[in-house]
């Protein structure tokens, strides 16, 4: 796997049970899950998304498009690596669309070019359908509205940024390129939504890329269910991949046998401090009993 940064100090100074040695072969130990991230900028709202309910976030040292996220799943932990890929077609991109062990795309309903683009995506996967090896992926439609918003947003304010410059009434110049820019927002709300993709062409892409391919069309906005999420694509890794599984199992057992020993060293010291605590009354009942004896004497 690639170099990832150091854990923090703060993460060896905290309060816990664990020793640093345990901590480190726990960091090391952690199953690791390979998931590749296609499409246009949703794919970067869903990272947002990741990142609010992951345990633990990281971002590679070198490489800005690889991200590491810590979940816990079946109360196991185990490590995301999601490495962002462009939706250009190259060498890099057809590779690791190989080696991934998960695949996300993602498009904007609203958008027809996102939607292009991941088309033009479905060559490389036709080309690694000769690996026969099954991966799950899943193709996921952003329905969130709010995103013809940001355009009118953004649209305002460039052309804020040009009305009135070169004439010699800029409030009136203001008003007649505010009302053009209001009537040429208006269009295009009005053709995002002509262009609206359809569920059925969402389920078309999706049998177009893969017959294990899975559709799904999701709010962005409210969506809560990230773990659920995260769970459901791990698991489904695991049962397509054995060596995976084991790696799993090993972790479980590894978790148990930490947690085993957590819990004897627990009793261990506590059993220390109340023999410590009889001790020191014991010693305090016989230091009375000599006071009372001198005392009689």
């Amino acid at each position: 796997m690639a170099e990832k940064t150091i854990t923090q100090v703060s993460d060896f100074l905290d309060p816990e049970i664990e020793s640093i040695e345990e901590k480190v072969i726990k960091k090391k130990t952690l199953p690791e899950y390979k998931i590749a991230f296609i499409g246009d900028h949703s794919k970067n709202v869903f990272l947002q998304k990741l990142k609010e309910t992951c345990i633990k976030y990281e971002k590679h040292v070198k490489y800005q498009d690889i991200h590491y996220f810590n979940f816990l799943v079946d109360n196991s932990e185990i490590v995301l690596e999601i490495f962002e890929l462009g939706t250009e077609h190259t060498g890099a991109r057809e590779m690791a669309i190989r080696k991934a062990e998960g695949i996300i795309l993602f498009y904007t309903s609203v958008l027809m070019e996102g939607y292009h683009q991941l088309v033009n995506c479905v060559d490389d996967f036709k080309r690694r359908k000769k690996d026969k090896k099954f991966t799950p992926i899943y193709l996921i439609s952003n329905e969130d509205p709010s995103l013809i918003d940001d355009i009118n947003e953004s649209s305002d304010q460039i052309s804020s940024i040009s009305e009135g410059y070169e004439s010699e009434s800029p409030t009136q110049s203001y008003r007649v390129s505010r009302r053009n820019s209001m009537e040429k927002i208006k269009q295009i709300s009005e053709d995002l939504l002509m262009t609206k993709i359809t569920p059925q062409q969402g389920e078309n892409l999706a049998k177009a890329i893969s017959p294990d391919c899975h559709y799904i069309s999701i709010n962005f906005k409210n969506y809560n269910n990230i773990d659920e999420f995260v769970t459901e694509i791990v698991n489904k890794i695991n049962i397509s991949a054995p060596e995976k599984m084991k790696i799993w199992e090993k972790t479980k057992e590894t978790r148990k046998v930490s947690t085993s020993k957590i819990d004897k060293k627990i009793k261990s010291e506590k059993s220390s401090r109340n023999n410590s605590e009889k001790i020191k009354s014991i010693h305090k009942i016989k230091g009375n009993n000599s006071s009372a004896v001198c005392n009689i004497q």
